[in-house]
């Protein structure tokens, strides 16, 4: 199980913020399905 720091450093969580922003999206979610789909 990767830790949350090293899924930080995999994303790129500021754009990913922006994204959620106009999406309505929570971070977490997009994270998970991130890493769903590694």
């Amino acid at each position: 199980m990767r830790t949350w720091q090293s899924v930080c450093q995999a994303t790129n969580l500021p754009r990913l913020r922006d994204e959620n922003r106009r999406n309505g999206i929570t971070v977490d979610d997009s994270v998970w399905a991130k890493i769903q789909a590694l």
